[in-house]
């Protein structure tokens, strides 16, 4: 049996009591610690980074979005994992007063600075926040919880629980599309475009370092296209075409047929100046090529 119970050091469960212990079940003065006092043959610690301080429901919070499961690895608090780049999960920098408890069945949550949970061992949540390259800009607090569980990156810091119904509609970023229904017999190939897709500040972009376009061409994709969520965390998208095949994957490479062109149709210009998406030339695709064309 495993016994989950506090440790006097803020961020951290442990086997075995300490002052401010709860009994049962509970939270204890520490607001990202628990108490469980329970007999049994294996224990664990837990780490989990929580900011100092008082939550401010005001402080801004949502600039990018966090998918995926909450769990425990090697002991931290993680969300998401099993993709390629990031197998483990993200380590997650939670807002002031959240709190990690343990329920009547004996089953990690994380609470709010209202004591509402937030989710359970399992649970897949979405979180507005941002990634965080390092822990030397984080209170002292934060660093410690970190480096004495070993916990470590890739990090995120939190902001508020975003509800499932606006993941794709707040967080999604912009790929420009252009109007209309696909048209298999439009001219394909006048020219190529190869590069690789990536997102920059909410738009998708192909290539980097082009003359004008350091942070890459934005492509008027075919009719029809469309961006959708794959993956987690990281966040991974995939590029489809009008019958829902895959195009490509945004971090992969693409030869597209093609050209160059200054003009756009205005209801679509006025939607890439909404997102951000705009530059002084485009290019507008016609239809991939398939890699062993290249």
């Amino acid at each position: 049996m495993r016994s989950i119970t506090s440790m006097c050091a803020a961020g951290l469960i442990m086997l075995g009591g300490c002052a401010g212990d709860t009994g049962s079940s509970g939270e204890t003065g520490d607001p990202d610690s628990v108490s469980r006092t329970a007999g049994g043959e294996e224990s664990m610690s837990v780490a989990m980074p929580v900011l100092p301080g008082a939550y401010d429901p005001d402080a801004p919070s949502d600039a990018a979005l966090l998918v995926g499961e909450f769990r425990v690895v090697d002991g931290c608090v993680r969300i998401g994992g099993g993709d390629r780049d990031n197998p483990d999960g993200t380590v997650v920098v939670w807002p002031p007063e959240t709190t990690l408890a343990v329920d009547e069945d004996g089953t990690f949550e994380i609470r709010d600075y209202r004591g509402r949970k937030i989710a359970a061992l399992g649970d897949t949540v979405g979180l507005g926040g941002g990634s965080l390259s390092s822990m030397e800009a984080m209170p002292e607090e934060v660093r410690k919880t970190v480096e004495t569980g070993g916990c470590d990156g890739p990090y995120w810091v939190a902001g508020s629980l975003v509800p499932r119904e606006a993941w794709d509609e707040r967080y999604l970023p912009y790929l420009p599309v252009f109007p209309g229904e696909y048209d298999p017999e439009m001219p394909a190939h006048e020219a190529l475009m190869t590069g690789i897709v990536h997102i920059v500040d909410g738009c998708v972009r192909v290539g980097r370092d082009y003359p004008g376009a350091p942070e890459g061409i934005v492509m008027i994709w075919p009719a029809e296209s469309r961006l959708v969520r794959v993956g987690s965390a990281p966040p991974a998208f995939e590029i489809r075409d009008y019958r829902d095949s895959l195009l490509v994957r945004v971090g992969d490479t693409i030869r597209m047929g093609g050209s160059s062109t200054r003009h756009l149709p205005e209801g679509l210009r006025a939607e890439m100046e909404e997102h951000g998406c705009v530059a002084t030339e485009y290019w507008g695709s016609g239809h991939p090529l398939p890699k062993k064309y290249w």
